[in-house]
């Protein structure tokens, strides 16, 4: 595990991978209700999801979307969005795309650096413990739709979700 420096930034593209602990995170979302990343993930797991406004980013939302409202009855799932733009493109592409999760902004890609995020969208599924489930970079292929169904249902006590 490379870090960079005091803030413990990660250095190129050297994210955190599957089996790793994500360092946990507070953030205020777009309508003001601050989350933090510990009680949202002790519940059963947490989707956290870094995008911008590039294609797969808008791709790749509604799939989460998905993933999101398939464990919604079990309780066992929260996501978060952190959008790296600002909140008027944050806003657009919430509404563009139906999501209905919670989206703060990463002023200055911090939380990007952070993590060691280089290709969006990044997303992590992370377990009750901090460690990462599943990470997925970049356009779905469909094995990794299909990991992401596997792997939160899994979390959730449900049937495997499927993607399309």
């Amino acid at each position: 595990m490379a870090f960079g420096g005091q803030s413990r930034q990660r250095w190129g593209d050297n994210t955190i991978q599957a089996g790793e602990y994500i360092r946990d995170i507070q953030v205020t979302d777009l309508s003001g209700r601050v989350n933090h990343t510990g009680p949202l993930r002790s519940k059963g797991g947490l989707l956290l999801v870094f995008f911008d406004s590039s294609a797969a980013s808008q791709e790749m939302l509604p799939v989460l979307q998905q993933v999101v409202n398939a464990c919604k009855e079990s309780g066992k799932l929260s996501a978060i969005g952190l959008c790296t733009g600002d909140e008027a493109l944050a806003s657009s592409i919430a509404s563009e795309t139906g999501i209905s999760f919670p989206i703060a902004l990463d002023h200055g890609n911090y939380l990007a650096m952070t993590y060691g995020i280089s290709t969006y969208p990044c997303t992590y599924l992370v377990r009750a413990n901090g460690s990462v489930a599943l990470k997925l970079r970049g356009l779905l292929r469909p094995s990794q739709k299909e990991a992401l169904g596997t792997e939160a249902a899994a979390l959730c006590g449900i049937e495997p979700i499927a993607l399309p």
